[in-house]
This record gives C-alpha cells, structure tokens and sequence, in this order.
C-alpha cells in the first residue's frame, strides 16, 4: 500500500457520504480498476482510501435518474454528495484525537469516566445547540457550566452519567474538551458516527462483567445486517424492531442504520429493555444520534411496551449475558416456556425461548449465543433445542470467531429464529470462524467485507464448500439435533493436507474452543446428577 499524508476515509465512510449502501462501494472497487488504491488499515483492519482521489473518481460517476434525490439534477454526481458530506469526517476526526490522546486521561480522571465524559459532551454538541453554547461560553469555568446546564436539565437524563464524571474531571481539562468539539463542525449524522467510536472504546476499557459491556461494533454490524438484510415491505405498518437486553444500545442502532440504507425506508418503532443505569443513559443517546425516537426500560426482557398484539415484535435482536443463572423474572413454568423448562443454573435456553416467544408472525430474530448451547449435552437443554427445531423456529446457525469480545474468550454462534411454522425442512448453517483479523494481540475484529460476506450468504442462503450448507431435517435428526455449525460443515480428507492456513488455524482454535466448552458442559450436568443422588 502506497503511502499518504492526507485525509483518508473508509468505505463506509464513501457509503455515507455518497448515501449508497456499502456493498455498493465494494463492487466500485471490484468492478473498476481505475478505483483508488487502498493506502493503509485503521486498528480495526479496515482498509483506508485518500479522500481526494476518492472525490476525484467520484466526480466522474453520475448519480442514475432513479436514484437522485431532491434537488440534484440531471449532471449530478457521486463526487457532489462526497463533497457535501466532507465536514462530517471533521468532527468524527477531532473525537478520535480526542480519544487518542493520552493526556486526557491517567492521573487526573480514570479512562472510562473520561469516554464517558466525552460521550455526553457529543451528544450535547449535536443535539441541544442552546445548552452547548452555554457551556462552550464559559471556558474558564466549564465545570459548573455543564453542572449547572445539564445536571438541572432532568428531562435530559444525564444527570447521574455526568455526575460521576464531572467529579473527577479538572476544570481545564473540561474546558479543552469543550474547546476542541465547538471548533469542529456538527454537521447531521457526524454525532452517530463519532458516538459509535466512542462507544468502542468505552467497552474496550470499561470495568464489569462481559454482560455489563457493549458489544463490539463489528459483531452488531455483522447480527443487525443479517437480520435486517430483508426488513418488512415500506409499505406496511411500522416494523416493531426491540431488544429485550439492549445494553448500550449498540444492536438498536446497528439495526436502525441497515434499515436506513434500505430503499425504500420502512419505519420503525424501536424498544428494547436495558440492564443498569449508565448503559441505559447511553442507549438512550445513542439512538437519539440517530434522531430515532425509542421506547427504553431499564428491565431486562420486558416485553410489553412498543409490541404489537400480544406482546409480539417483527424483528429482535439481542445479545444477553452468557450462561448466568435464571433470574426473578422468568419464575416455575414461564409463559415463554413453551418448548420446556430450562435447568436453573443456566438461562441460554429461557432467553432463546423468550425470544422466539416474543415474536410476531412475520417476525424473525438473531439471538448471540454461546458456541456450547448449540450441542449441549445437558437433557433439558437437549430436549429444548429439539422442540424448538422441529417447531421450525430456528432459521439458520452462524459460528463466529473467536476473541471477538474485550471481556471474554467465548467462542459464539448467532441464532437466526423465525416464528414457529410448526414443521423444519432444513437448517442453514455457516462456519465464519475462519474470518475477520486480530486487530491487537486478544481481540479480533470483523472487517466491512467480512460482514458483508456474511449478510449475502446467510440472505440468500448460498452453499460454499467448507464455508455454508443448508443441512436437511433428517440428518439434523441423525445427529441428535446438534446445532454445531463446525460439525455440519466439516469433511474428510481424502489427500494429504496442505500446509494450514491462518484461517484454518482459526477455524481450529474456534472448534478446539467449542469443545472445551461442551466438556464442562458435561461436567456440570454430571455433578447435578451426582448431587440428586446425594453422592
């Protein structure tokens, strides 16, 4: 890759700018060799183009009749949208030097309070210009200016996160801050992007559980693209789109941006049920980035609000704690335990149940799960998975790799769930362990073209050796009602094997993972059994 000194953008960054979808820019750099090579990654591997030679090609693309919008005429380019967007990369730069800049953070304010911080000061830059102006006045004394302006603003619900972080923060530091955001434009769709960096960069420093922390960008990408690949018909009523553990809001918002690259745009109503308060605060302002009104609790699995008859919803997304005990809300014999009851030290199947549960009759869902509850060996967790397949509630298993969360070295799979049909024909299964790159030495990240890969071949089902294979009941039968997409995808050499690749070496790793978790699997259940009989 050549090198460059000057501004560089994604290809989302081109998708945004020119408002094409991003496999659009994908196929440009495919199908034109004239199309500008990429000069470097980002630290998520993301490969980087030069913003001039971009806007030059662009100029040379006429935007088709069909797709111009209001007011571009018939000369109207790719390159006159590129160019008009250019003060977005702006503001979204200044926030990441602002991230990036050590001096901000250590020993005058922990770096999670810091993000923070600065995830409210965004937010208020983008979206309540009055208030900003308040505190960008009074640089001298920032501090009580944003006390005052935003601590009494209880509507604004930002109190608490502000509070812990205003405590620790220097009142000079606070006044560069603001300095540094007011000197960047706040142009529309600049506070989305520039809070989903932020919001990266909190998960990866903040303190508690992996249930506690937002998913990774790449993953809600990747689960928001294959699930809201074919929303319902614009034509219709609103989509009822909720996540009943909604954590940051990372899923919502993924979501609401793949259906926004739709045409046309269907609308939505957007729920979903937090976990505590600090993620809840921003969920709340990360879909308000987004100018998407939403209905937000802080209950985890509350079901009632924003659904439609019966509490049902037409797309759920979610990606709840792993493997955690059942909890007050789902009580002897749940509603949503149609399918059986789960064993009371782990949830994965009380959540997998609540979810199909919770759908409409076009409703569809992507559940992220860990690898292991796909084969579980445990007998109810068994007899669950089988009822439910051959309820035809489950779509299609998609394996992910591993190391794709800050917090946890569990390999995970998403469900894509459907409502029940009462029959299975088949399954859908891909193996995409072998995909995405190690963007540090513990944490792997997917890239744009791994999850457009990913969204195509789950959409249209497409059979890949070694990659994808859609599996027949029987044979789902034959292997007990495994839902293990390495398992099914699989095969015997029948030469001598090649040198392994990276890849393989992943995909093997992601397996040998799988594996283990399925011993302990075992082992618990046996030390359940052991107890029971008193030994």
């Amino acid at each position: 890759m050549a090198p460059t000194t000057g501004p560089v953008v994604t290809r989302a960054d081109i998708a945004r700018r020119t408002a094409v979808r991003r496999p659009a820019v994908s196929n440009w750099q495919r199908r034109y060799a004239d199309f500008p090579e990429a000069v470097s990654r980002n630290d998520e591997d993301v490969e980087l183009f030069p913003e001039a030679e971009v806007q030059t090609w662009l100029d040379r693309r006429m935007i088709p009749a069909n797709a111009r919008r209001a007011g571009e005429g018939a000369g109207a380019t790719y390159g006159d949208r590129f160019r008009q967007q250019g003060a977005t990369t702006g503001f979204v730069a200044a926030v990441r030097a602002l991230v990036e800049d050590p001096r901000h953070f250590g020993d005058h304010i922990p770096q999670d309070h810091y993000l923070l911080l600065l995830m409210a000061l965004v937010h208020t830059r983008q979206l309540r210009p009055e208030v900003w102006r308040a505190c960008a006045d009074r640089p001298g004394d920032a501090v009580e200016a944003v006390r005052h302006v935003l601590w009494e603003d209880r509507a604004y619900r930002l109190s608490d996160l502000l509070g812990r972080s205003l405590d620790r923060c220097p009142p000079h530091m606070l006044a560069e801050l603001v300095a540094a955001l007011d000197s960047a434009s706040p142009e529309p769709g600049a506070g989305a992007e520039a809070f989903d960096l932020l919001l990266a960069a909190y998960g990866d420093v903040a303190g508690g559980t992996a249930g506690e922390l937002p998913t990774p960008p790449s993953v809600a990408r990747a689960v928001a693209g294959m699930l809201m690949s074919e929303p319902p018909s614009a034509d219709g009523p609103p989509v009822r789109l909720h996540d009943p553990y909604c954590r940051a809001g990372e899923m919502l918002a993924a979501s609401v941006d793949a259906v926004r690259a739709s045409a046309p745009v269907p609308s939505l109503s957007v729920s979903g049920s937090g976990t505590q308060a600090v993620p809840g605060e921003l969920a709340g302002m990360n879909l308000a980035q987004r100018r998407q009104p939403a209905d937000l609790r802080t209950e985890p699995g509350a079901e009632d609000r924003g659904a439609g008859p019966g509490g049902r919803f037409d797309r759920v997304l979610t990606n709840p704690p792993f493997n955690e005990r059942l909890t007050r809300r789902s009580g002897p014999h749940a509603t949503h335990w149609s399918y059986g009851d789960p064993p009371a030290h782990n949830a994965n199947y009380d959540w997998l149940q609540f979810v199909v549960h919770s759908l409409s009759e076009r409703g569809r869902a992507c559940v992220v799960m860990p690898t292991n509850a796909a084969s579980s060996a445990h007998t109810g967790e068994r007899r669950i998975r089988r009822a439910m397949i051959e309820d035809g509630a489950v779509e299609a298993l998609v394996a992910l790799p591993p190391q794709l969360f800050p917090a946890t070295a569990v390999a995970v799979s998403v469900w894509i769930l459907k409502h029940p049909t009462g029959s299975c024909r088949d399954v859908f299964f891909l193996d995409a362990t072998g995909l995405g790159s190690m963007a540090s030495r513990t944490r792997r990240v997917l890239a744009a073209e791994d999850t457009d890969l990913l969204v195509r071949v789950t959409r249209s089902r497409e059979e890949r050796k070694g990659l994808s294979r859609t599996v027949g009941i029987d044979e789902i039968r034959a292997h007990g009602h495994s839902l293990s997409a390495t398992a099914y995808l699989t095969t015997g050499a029948t030469e001598p094997a090649p040198a392994a690749t990276g890849g393989q070496v992943r995909a093997l790793a992601g397996r040998l993972a799988e594996l283990g978790d399925r011993a302990r699997d075992v082992d618990r259940h046996i030390e359940t059994l052991l107890k029971e009989y008193g030994l």
